[in-house]
């Protein structure tokens, strides 16, 4: 009965469908997707076949590998043969004949003949006489020749340590020391030429360079000298901090100085203050 109605029911629902223009009484159903199964069994085939080709791949790749591995330690592992000496079963000996006659060769199976290599002998007897040859030179005019080199020296280095006296010198050695004062002066301020004076500066030059407090200068002449510059105390070489001056040089009664790229000389405890 329930077969009867549900056949029924279908009739009437496809009945009503059949109208172009839905109406109230029309059942909407969702469209079913229109799956092809043969296109789904085609892609499950194409990606098995590939799967498969990549295994095979693989296994090939992993194969090889260990065949190359096992050559390679086979390769290693065989000792090295040597090669062994060639015998001939049969070797012929060759006569040397007589001149005017010709060589005979026959065979000697009874003797056979050894490929060898010739022996190298080292000449120990002529190594033995080149040490010996040395041994027995004379060492007597060499270590003349040292001793004479080592006077020498001696005989110089003594000359030239040589310590004068200045407060009592006596003899020739005061005599070359004051012939060297005379020929050698002190330098003073008049004597140097060649460097300005800090007062023929031009001006724009000297508005460029700091503040000089001149406050003592220290002459010596077989000794080190120093100035007081700026509240610092300066050698020869030195550089003052305040105002950044370099000492190039101190003589007698002045001073030469740099700056920059100018370079003056200036008299013993004299300034200059830039305003």
């Amino acid at each position: 009965m329930s077969l009867i109605l549900d056949a029924l029911n279908r009739a009437e629902h496809e009945r009503k469908n059949q109208n172009a223009v839905p109406d109230l009484n029309t059942l909407h159903r969702p469209q079913e997707l229109n799956t092809a199964p043969n296109t789904r069994r085609t892609l499950w085939w194409a990606i098995g076949v590939v799967l498969a080709l990549m295994a095979i791949i693989i296994t090939l790749v992993v194969l090889l590998r260990q065949e190359s591995v096992v050559q390679l330690a086979a390769t290693n592992s065989a000792p090295a043969q040597q090669s062994p000496a060639v015998v001939s079963p049969n070797p012929v000996v060759v006569q040397t004949a007589p001149s005017g006659e010709p060589a005979t060769a026959f065979s000697a199976t009874a003797i056979p003949v050894v490929e060898t290599t010739p022996e190298v002998t080292t000449p120990n007897a002529d190594v033995n006489q080149l040490y010996a040859a040395k041994d027995t030179e004379p060492a007597a005019a060499t270590d003349a020749g040292v001793n004479e080199l080592y006077a020498a020296e001696a005989a110089t280095a003594a000359a030239s340590e040589t310590i004068v006296d200045p407060f009592n010198p006596t003899g020739d050695a005061a005599v070359a020391t004051a012939s060297i004062q005379e020929q050698a002066p002190p330098r003073t301020f008049d004597s140097i030429k060649n460097i300005p004076d800090f007062n023929a500066l031009p001006w724009n030059m000297r508005q460029q360079i700091p503040t000089i407090s001149y406050a003592r200068h220290n002459y010596l002449a077989n000794g080190v000298s120093s100035v007081v510059i700026n509240n610092q105390t300066s050698g020869v070489g030195n550089i003052i901090g305040t105002g950044q001056f370099i000492v190039q040089e101190i003589f007698v009664d002045g001073v030469i100085l740099k700056h920059g790229n100018a370079v003056f000389k200036l008299r013993a405890l004299n300034g200059w203050i830039n305003m």
